[in-house]
């Protein structure tokens, strides 16, 4: 069967891989396709949010949620300013300006640093 470690390695890395593809996407068909394998694989919340249920004691439930969804609405906030101030940066020194290559290269990271944690410190 299928645990939670699996589903956050495979949540996360392919979000990470598609957030890399669509920032060096070139035409519109491959970017609809890497937003398409971002949004198949982003199952992490729901995940997360079945740890939390299972990790936290009856009385820090309601907190470990509020941690959750507090993270998600201030990265909903804060998320759009640094993706304007990375996508101004670019890549112009290299052949094809790809001016959405720098946002999602954090994102990218971001994820793959979420794997790693995983494999740190989620237990099966």
């Amino acid at each position: 069967t299928w645990g939670r470690k699996p589903v956050l390695y495979l949540g996360l890395l392919t979000m990470g891989f598609s957030s890399i593809g669509f920032g060096l996407s070139t035409n519109y068909a491959w970017a609809l396709f890497f937003r398409v394998m971002l949004g198949i694989f982003n199952g992490v919340v729901v995940v997360i949010k079945t740890m939390v249920s299972e990790v936290c004691t009856a009385e820090t439930e309601t907190s470990g949620m509020m941690i959750v969804t507090l993270s998600w609405n201030i990265s909903m906030l804060v998320a759009p300013g640094i993706g304007a101030f990375l996508y101004n940066q670019g890549f112009r020194g290299s052949e094809k300006y790809v001016p959405q290559l720098a946002p999602n290269l954090l994102s990218a990271f971001i994820s793959f640093l979420g794997a790693f944690f995983v494999w740190l410190w989620v237990p099966e």
